[in-house]
């Protein structure tokens, strides 16, 4: 298993003619099983979440309704029918109260196969297009976050 340097610490040493490092190390995870998550998770409420997937020929597309697990503005679980695999691009629309966001990007951070359904995380990918580099886009989802606020996980799985 391989290690990661976390941080440095650099400090004179006793002759004060150079400085000393110490590199704080761990081992390092695969991929799949760190949890990257620097922020609360909440509850979705009545949040509407749709998988945009292209149909025949990439022309006739369709929108699967998934089961949002939990959310923030920076990503979000879900539960669905689908195969995907970390790495993936999705599109999702995303639906709470008056909040609408259409043709979100985000990347398949994880994908775990249960008995009757995947069990998917995502992370949105802002540097996707200009849509999603839009200041607005952010504001939206901080909204649809902060009506998350209190509302508890139901279902981790």
């Amino acid at each position: 298993m391989e290690n990661v340097t976390d941080f440095a610490i650099f400090f004179p040493s006793v002759d004060d003619k150079k400085l000393m490092t110490i590199a704080i190390t761990t081992p390092s995870l695969p991929f799949s099983t760190r949890n990257r998550r620097k922020r609360p998770r909440h509850g979705v409420g009545s949040l509407q979440v749709w998988l945009r997937k292209p149909g025949f020929m990439g022309l006739y597309e369709t929108r699967v309704e998934l089961s949002p697990v939990d959310f923030t503005h920076t990503g979000m679980a879900f539960r669905c029918k689908q195969l995907l695999k970390p790495g993936d691009a999705v599109v999702l629309d995303l639906k709470k109260e008056k909040h609408k966001l259409t043709e979100m990007v985000a990347i398949v951070r994880y994908a775990t196969r249960m008995s009757n359904h995947t069990r998917v995380g995502v992370e949105f990918d802002f540097s996707a297009n200009e849509k999603m580099r839009l200041l607005q886009t952010d504001d939206v989802l901080k909204s649809i976050e902060s009506l998350l606020k209190g509302v508890v996980i139901v279902d981790g799985i």
